[in-house]
């Protein structure tokens, strides 16, 4: 009986680390967004994408780590300054779920574009399937924020 043992691969681990980091504050952010809203459908929805971004990290996470490397456990500063910058507007804005909404899709337009520019790497190896994954339900996710957004503009 032959054992199957993890062979590191050619991976970008920094790369996978920086999507890692972007799922983490995303992950906070919709825990935030759903602390700031009143709209219980919203509340709802914001909690399903903050446990979809612990379950896209986790997958990122265990892959760095097949790799024999240290994974990303948090997010970055610029994302707790958005979070923080969510929290301002919330108030000030009286909670209006709208305010929230528009910086929930502003946080999807970076998460996108970090994993948009990851994949023009060509050292992803196994992990290029799962960002290529993550990323078209992140592009979903966005989208919906977006369309939820304008239907709370109107």
């Amino acid at each position: 009986m032959s054992t199957i043992s993890a062979t590191p691969h050619d991976i970008d681990t920094s790369k996978i680390n920086s999507l890692i980091e972007t799922l983490k504050d995303g992950e906070a952010g919709f825990l935030a967004a759903a602390t700031d809203v009143v709209n219980v459908d919203l509340k709802t929805t914001f909690r399903h994408y903050a446990i979809q971004r612990h379950k896209f990290s986790t997958e990122l996470q265990l892959l760095v780590v097949r790799e024999g490397e240290a994974p990303e456990i948090s997010g970055t500063l610029s994302g707790t300054a958005h979070r923080g910058w969510m929290s301002i507007r919330s108030v000030v804005s009286a909670h209006e779920d709208v305010v929230t909404l528009e910086e929930c899709e502003r946080g999807e337009d970076k998460a996108v574009m970090v994993f948009q520019d990851a994949l023009t790497s060509d050292k992803l190896g196994p992990a290029k399937s799962v960002v290529e994954t993550q990323l078209a339900e992140i592009r979903k996710a966005h989208d919906h924020i977006r369309t939820l957004r304008d239907q709370h503009r109107a």
